[in-house]
């Protein structure tokens, strides 16, 4: 290809495993280093891969085949795997879309089940097991033959060996910018007769093999539990979380990532829980710099943009269980699922959950010098409105499965954070648990002290403090607490995130 000169590309950087979308690409100047490594990719002869494909993508991309580095009988659990791709350009591809190389390695996980790793690349490693890649298909030139190289570990996010056992892999070339902006599945799909496995949904599948090694020793995590203490006085739903009584409830640990990793602390999240002869009630308490939502509809798809969710499954058996979601805008969604994602949500969210009442305060959380922006979730589920999810009222010591998250509309995609953490959130097999239980008497004679000091005066807040009207958001809607109203047709929008 002879000297290149210094080249100025778009790349974009890998997604990870658990989190939803691609981050938003940048420029960036190529050293001459990395102007060889690409030109050194670049083939002037045909090769001789290991496995042959010749599989077309839109007509306009052909790949060649594949090696897999080490052999197979040598692939162990936890260990790398080195794929090289030979990709052909028959055409150059002149529009803005943001091509980007995908790979899907799906294969058995220590702790049982079956996971998917995910390597989205540019084509050319920087180096192994490298977020970024040198070379992107826009870049690409008519007749070129590019050897794209692309190290993976087989480990899960959490460290968790990948293996033994069958794995398959898969690959193809997507969308990034519809993925990353609207979580849109946008693929090129194999457009010649290439005797190739296609799943019709733009993957094709590359090789099928063995990971060896030893199975690690299944270790049973102890689920994450959240005591759920008794009021000891009423709850007047307004989002404020403002009652002396929510002193005593027990706060949750700071929400992580949904992938187990620790969250920045724009992400800061908290859950409380309280119940009575009523209702379960819950309380959420959200860092937020900028609240994001256009979602004005109930049961919009709430979970696209800023909201809170929780998944409710008294029966523990993953059956008959309750999601729900309020946006910083009070907006609700909630559904009713017979078995794991069943009905589709679509259909499941035509229940509706009766008595329910949700609000939201949003502004300047906390008091003094420890202030941060945000917005805070008072939610009040009457135990008449659970018949429908075999639930009753509970009785001290009874327990449920249950998890809470947080949804985060970001400019570079979606960040997703949970109490326990879980890829899918319908897993019910990654939630903790919640417990019924009294308060404790010191702390009650306490709070019902003060709450007796407090008839009669101005309540004192805790969090969060009010804010003038000036000072809150442009985008919400007055505060205060609501009952679900009439059911509006559902939007058409796009396909729901992998997260659901």
């Amino acid at each position: 290809m002879g000297r290149m000169s210094r080249i100025v590309i778009v790349v974009g950087l890998a997604c990870l495993v658990g989190q939803s979308g691609c981050k938003k690409p940048k420029q960036f100047v190529l050293t001459r280093q990395q102007e060889a490594k690409v030109a050194n990719a670049i083939l002037s002869e045909a090769p001789k891969p290991q496995i042959t494909l010749n599989a077309e993508l839109d007509g306009k991309i052909r790949l060649l085949g594949v090696d897999i580095e080490p052999a197979s009988d040598k692939l162990k659990a936890g260990g790398q795997v080195r794929l090289t791709f030979y990709w052909e350009c028959l055409q150059e591809i002149s529009d803005d879309t943001e091509w980007m190389i995908f790979i899907h390695l799906e294969a058995p996980v220590s702790g049982g089940g079956v996971t998917r790793l995910n390597g989205d690349h540019h084509a050319v490693e920087d180096k192994p097991m490298g977020k970024v890649g040198l070379y992107p298909i826009s870049q690409w030139k008519k007749g070129q033959i590019i050897k794209d190289t692309k190290t993976m570990k087989l480990a899960t996010p959490d460290k968790r060996p990948v293996g033994p056992g069958p794995a398959v892999i898969y690959t193809g070339v997507f969308d990034a910018t519809a993925w990353r902006l609207h979580q849109q599945d946008v693929r090129m799909t194999l457009s010649n007769t290439a005797p190739v496995k296609s799943d019709g949904k733009g993957r094709l599948e590359v090789a099928r093999f063995k990971i060896g090694g030893r199975a690690a020793p299944v270790r049973t995590a102890k689920p994450k539990e959240l005591q759920v203490r008794r009021a000891i006085g009423e709850i007047i739903v307004d989002g404020k979380l403002d009652e002396v009584t929510w002193r005593a409830a027990l706060p949750s640990p700071v929400f992580r990532q949904a992938n187990g990793q620790p969250a920045g602390r724009d992400l800061f999240t908290q859950v409380k829980l309280l119940w009575d002869d009523k209702a379960l009630y819950a309380g959420y308490t959200v860092h937020d710099e900028e609240i994001n939502t256009p979602y004005s509809n109930r049961d919009d798809h709430l979970w696209k943009a800023d909201c809170i969710e929780m998944f409710l499954d008294p029966g523990m058996d993953s059956k008959n269980y309750i999601e729900l979601q309020v946006s910083p805008k009070n907006v609700v969604f909630d559904a009713l699922f017979k078995t794991h994602k069943s009905p589709h949500f679509e259909e499941s969210k035509k229940w509706n959950l009766p008595g329910l009442k949700t609000a939201v305060h949003a502004g300047i959380l906390g008091r003094g010098g420890r202030t941060k922006k945000g917005w805070t979730v008072e939610v009040a589920i009457p135990w008449s409105g659970l018949t429908s999810a075999d639930a009753a009222k509970p009785s001290e010591g009874s327990q449920w499965k249950a998890n809470f998250f947080r949804m985060e509309k970001r400019e570079k995609g979606m960040g997703a954070t949970a109490w326990s953490a879980a890829a899918d959130f319908h897993d019910f097999s990654k939630a903790g648990l919640i417990r019924f239980v009294s308060t404790p008497e010191q702390t009650r004679n306490a709070l019902v002290k003060k709450q007796k000091e407090a008839t009669g005066k101005a309540a004192v807040p805790v969090v969060p403090t009010a804010v003038r009207a000036k000072t809150a958001p442009a985008a919400l809607v007055p505060i205060k607490a609501v009952t679900k109203p009439a059911r509006e047709a559902a939007p058409t929008t796009a396909a729901p995130t992998t997260t659901r």
